[in-house]
């Protein structure tokens, strides 16, 4: 049960904001026809919150972070060791926001997705990904199997932030084939 602030039923939340990266393996490495498989990090005992839990990388945008989008950047270096030459920025979706009473914060999410480059493409492929202490595993996985239950063991709306980058789930094959062209 969240704190409270001395006035009945007003919980105090821990406001934070950060950012939540995919990286995605597409089978067809150009990233446009095949249904890619999406990186889930099981994060360790170590962090302070959801441990043990599939997300992807994410972590805290600092004061210092100039956006969102180098936060995302800075928190893939560190706890994957991947860099630009290794991924591609694929989509960026739009940020929201939720409250989680079970670790008392009020959470703004933004969601990225990054395309894992090949060692054709230059890139180190999956071979480049290090995970620093945060995790303790990953693994890929299918994006239409990714759900927001507690037996699937990710983190809260782990579904609504992969949907805000990888829609395509929600379409169906023949829409998103078309989007994707559009795009």
């Amino acid at each position: 049960m969240p704190a409270l602030t001395g006035q009945a039923d007003r919980p105090q939340w821990r406001k934070q904001t950060v950012v939540s990266s995919f990286i995605l393996k597409f089978p067809d490495e150009a990233g446009i026809k095949e249904i890619p498989q999406v990186a889930l990090f099981r994060r360790s005992d170590k962090v302070r919150t959801y441990r043990h839990r599939l997300a992807p990388i994410s972590g805290s945008i600092s004061n210092a972070d100039p956006s969102p989008l180098h936060a995302a950047w800075r928190e893939i270096r560190e706890e994957t060791t991947l860099t630009p030459a290794s991924l591609a920025l694929f989509r960026q979706g739009k940020e929201y926001s939720f409250r989680d009473p079970s670790v008392n914060r009020e959470w703004t999410i933004y969601p990225f997705a990054f395309r894992l480059k090949s060692k054709a493409e230059g890139g180190l492929g999956e071979d480049g990904i290090q995970t620093d202490w945060e995790h303790e595993a990953w693994g890929w996985y299918d994006p239409d199997t990714v759900v927001d239950e507690d037996s699937f063991g990710g983190v809260p709306r782990l579904k609504e932030s992969l949907r805000r980058v990888w829609f395509e789930s929600d379409l169906g094959r023949n829409a998103e084939r078309v989007l994707a062209a559009g795009l």
